[in-house]
């Protein structure tokens, strides 16, 4: 069975980042629950940490939204940092598929 999740732990400092957690059915799937709550934190915060982890399903419609927010939070001039926690099959697929530059270059001011 697939689980699908994030949270967001809100900082006790304004110099601490938002943590976003991705887990579990990372695809489009589970995009129309995200999307909400991710559009309206950004609003309210200049600094982020996503950590993408304990991945069952990933597809490219929610790479795209990574992207996605990480284009956005440069506009926005606000810092997101990308860390992902995955298996070396994950790695390998994101590597294959293009993005391995997130995995390399992951903080964004």
């Amino acid at each position: 069975m697939k689980k699908q999740g994030f949270t967001i732990d809100r900082p006790k400092s304004d110099t601490d980042p938002v943590k976003i957690t991705f887990s579990g059915d990372l695809s489009i799937n589970s995009l129309e629950d995200i999307i909400p709550s991710f559009t309206e934190t950004l609003a309210g915060y200049s600094h982020f940490r996503l950590i993408i982890k304990d991945v069952e399903t990933l597809d490219l419609a929610f790479m795209q939204f990574v992207l996605s927010a990480r284009k956005t939070a440069e506009q926005l001039n606000k810092k997101i940092e990308l860390s992902f926690k995955v298996d070396e099959e994950t790695k390998l697929i994101l590597i294959h598929s293009g993005f391995a530059f997130l995995l390399q270059n992951n903080v964004v001011n």
